[in-house]
């Protein structure tokens, strides 16, 4: 049986879920103010994916962590897939994305669980933050069966409430294949300091990064910087 599926653009708006786990004592909230993504090509034959534009227009997402995790004493009895087991044929050959942006942004964390740091007033607090303004744009994204990826990072932004701005955070070119990668161009600046370089990381299989430390082989160039 054929089909013929011609999707050109799907937008969102006012997207809201609220997902609550009481066994883990978490609380989620997700919601969207709007988006849009606009595909180019979609041909599920030859298993190409390839996305003009995806833009989203105040993503948020916020957990409370409310309790200690809480599992069940008795394990369920469904029978798990292995790995082996799973048809992977179905991953995309090619997948590209044109441009990618992300604005308005929210992200934030609070365990109730844990008392908040007061000590420092600058210091990030991992258990208790919010980070807004979220600012993210990726362009020339490219993916092939490979599991080889390139990208370009134009932006990441972002600001909290402890007084410290993530002004700019991109990377003019990011390439990864099977035993090296690549960020030239790494720029990290937050206004009262600003850091850059060119990394690269050379290893034997992806599996490498499992033990890091050992195997894979970090060079790291800096560029002029300050703090």
């Amino acid at each position: 049986t054929q089909f013929l599926l011609m999707i050109k653009q799907v937008f969102f708006r006012n997207i809201s879920i609220v997902i609550e786990n009481e066994n883990k004592g978490v609380k989620k909230e997700i919601s969207l103010k709007s988006g849009l993504i606009e595909l180019d090509k979609l041909d599920l034959e030859c298993r190409e994916f390839w996305v003009n534009q995806i833009y989203f227009n105040g993503p948020s997402y916020k957990m409370d962590i409310m309790s200690e995790a809480c599992f069940p004493d008795e394990t369920l009895s469904i029978e798990q897939k292995e790995e082996s087991d799973v048809n992977k044929d179905w991953f995309p050959f090619s997948f590209r994305i044109q441009d990618m942006e992300v604005e308005n942004g929210v992200f934030g964390i609070f365990n109730h669980t844990i008392p908040i740091e007061t000590k420092f007033d600058n210091v990030l607090d991992v258990n208790h933050f919010t980070w807004d303004n979220i600012k993210v744009r990726f362009s020339d994204v490219a993916l092939n069966e490979e599991d080889e990826f390139f990208g370009i990072c134009d932006q990441i932004s972002f600001s909290t409430g402890k007084n410290f701005e993530l002004k700019r955070f991109s990377i003019d070119t990011i390439q990864i294949n099977k035993d090296n990668s690549t960020l030239s161009n790494m720029v990290l600046n937050t206004g009262g300091s600003k850091f850059v370089s060119d990394i690269s990381l050379s290893y034997f299989d992806y599996s490498a990064f499992r033990n890091m430390k050992e195997e894979v082989l970090f060079n790291v160039l800096v560029q002029p910087s300050y703090i």
